[in-house]
């Protein structure tokens, strides 16, 4: 694999646009041939360190954890997060093709060269995740008008409230670090999540609150059935005892 630069020119400007690939070779019944792997959008790292990248995205993808030769953490950062879209992208085009989960698909493993890494937590975001399907937040957002980045950072602000209560900082780790929420909304939280973000997107929910209030109630009796409740509560001996002090 190897990185090539991409550049583009608007024709109405001279503005040139910056874009790098990630490129492997394939044998085809005509001969050897390009392929793109992955678009790594603009990237940020001197020329002589992309071969250095691509080989290490390599190793990753092969299924080769530890690296060979030292590499700074940059590198190894950017190797990881090209990898789980690469792997990503494998996975769906697998799906597209109409390769059925359920198909034996043999292959051999050597247990003592096997290891794990970024173990996260799904179980927990599932149980969330569906609650609020079945509640219909998803096509409330769409009558709302969310964009669908604003949709899944909804989506990790109330699910990661239910399952890891914290601050802003505290959900944008647990979303890049713990939680594998992502996966199940087929976006990747590592790309874009951050706390300014996340500070935006909750006065968006708090700009929606009554109507999504109101929603919520509605769709809660349809679901469980309830009926219409009033609950008076006796707060005198409170007040009193308050007046007391």
């Amino acid at each position: 694999m190897y990185i090539r630069e991409i550049q583009k020119k608007n024709p109405n400007s001279t503005k040139v646009f910056i874009s790098h690939r990630l490129i492997e070779s394939v044998r085809t019944p005509r001969g050897p041939r390009q392929r793109v792997v992955i678009n790594l959008g603009q990237l940020d790292l001197p020329k002589e360190k992309w071969k250095e990248l691509a080989n290490r995205i390599e190793d990753l993808v092969r299924g080769y954890e530890n690296s060979t030769v030292p590499l700074s953490a940059g590198i190894e950062t950017l190797a990881r997060h090209y990898t789980k879209q690469i792997l990503r992208k494998q996975r769906n085009e697998k799906k597209e093709c109409g390769i059925l989960e359920n198909e034996q698909d043999f292959r051999s493993v050597d247990i003592n060269a096997a290891s794990s890494s970024d173990g996260k937590t799904i179980g927990p975001e599932h149980a969330g995740l569906e609650a609020m399907k079945a509640l219909g937040f998803f096509d409330l957002f769409r009558q709302l008008g969310f964009t669908d980045n604003e949709s899944n950072l909804a989506t990790l602000q109330i699910v990661g409230r239910l399952v890891h209560p914290g601050s802003e900082r505290e959900l944008q780790r647990y979303a890049k670090e713990q939680s594998a929420l992502d996966e199940l909304l087929g976006c990747d939280f590592s790309s874009y999540v951050g706390h300014n973000m996340l500070y935006r997107n909750s006065d968006l929910l708090f700009k929606h609150k009554e109507t999504i209030e109101r929603f919520l109630r509605t769709h809660s009796r349809e679901i469980f059935s309830l009926g219409e409740t009033i609950i008076l509560y006796d707060l005198t001996n409170s007040i009193s005892k308050s007046l007391m002090i």
